[in-house]
C-alpha cells in the first residue's frame, strides 16, 4: 500500500545587513536539484514575505534545494541565506523528512567588489591573460561556485569583480584559460599550487589589487 505524506515546511525571516526589516516584500524561491528532481523537470515553490520580513514555504519534498529571493528592489542582492550552521548561498538547503532550521537570509546594497589593472612586464597595460579569482576554501571548489569568477581585462587593462561575497580568496593570472571549459576543481587545484596572490575581502569593500606579470 501506497503511502502519501505531507510535504515539509520551512520557515524564516529577511532582513537587512545591518538586521533591520528590509523595505522589500518580494518573496522566497526554493528551486528543486539532486535527488528532488524526481518530482518534475523542474518545481518552484514560492513564499511571500509578510511586512516583517517572515516566510513559511510548505509542500517541500525532502532533497537539496536552491534558495533565491525575489523580486529584488533596485540595488539589493541576496548575501547570505544561513539554515542554522548551513550556508545556503554555497552548499544549498538541505531539507529532510523532518525539516530544516529556520532561515537568516540577509540582503545587501553594499557593492563588495574587487578591481585593479594588469601589468606586463615593461610595466605598459596588458589583457594578455584571464585573471582567476578563487575562494581559498576548498569546500567552495565546484563548478558554478558564486565565489569563483573570471574576468578578461579591459585594453587599458582594467578588470573588476562585482557582487562578491566577504572571505577570503585567490587571485591568479592565467595565459592559457578556456572560457568554454570554465572554472573546474581541477584548475582551482591547479592554480592554488602556483602562488596566486592572497587576498581578504571584507562585506561593502572596494578593494584594489593590481597585478604585475612576471
Amino acid at each position: 500500500m501506497l503511502h502519501l505524506r505531507d510535504g515539509v515546511a520551512v520557515s524564516g525571516r529577511v532582513q537587512t545587513l545591518e538586521g533591520s526589516r528590509p523595505e522589500w516584500l518580494g518573496g522566497v524561491v526554493f528551486s528543486t536539484t539532486g535527488q528532488a528532481k524526481f518530482l518534475t523537470a523542474e518545481t518552484v515553490l514560492h513564499a511571500g514575505a509578510n511586512p516583517a520580513g517572515v516566510f513559511t514555504v510548505t509542500n517541500l519534498v525532502p532533497g537539496r534545494f536552491a534558495i533565491e529571493a525575489r523580486p529584488m528592489a533596485e540595488g539589493w542582492r541576496l548575501s547570505s541565506a544561513l539554515f542554522g550552521s548551513r550556508e545556503a548561498m554555497d552548499f544549498l538547503v538541505d531539507v529532510g523528512s523532518s525539516g530544516t532550521p529556520p532561515g537568516v537570509l540577509t540582503l545587501t546594497n553594499r557593492d563588495t567588489e574587487l578591481s585593479g589593472t594588469v601589468l606586463d612586464v615593461s610595466g605598459a597595460p596588458t589583457r594578455a591573460v584571464t585573471l582567476v579569482l578563487f575562494s581559498a576554501d576548498e569546500r567552495h571548489w565546484v563548478p558554478n561556485q558564486r565565489r569563483n569568477q573570471f574576468r578578461v581585462p579591459s585594453v587599458d587593462g582594467h578588470f573588476t569583480f562585482k557582487d562578491l561575497p566577504a572571505g577570503r580568496y585567490w587571485l591568479a593570472a592565467v595565459a592559457d584559460f578556456d572560457p568554454v571549459a570554465g572554472i573546474s576543481p581541477d584548475l582551482l587545484h591547479e592554480l592554488a599550487g602556483s602562488s596566486p596572490i592572497s587576498l581578504t575581502i571584507a562585506e561593502g569593500e572596494k578593494k584594489r589589487q593590481d597585478i604585475r606579470l612576471r
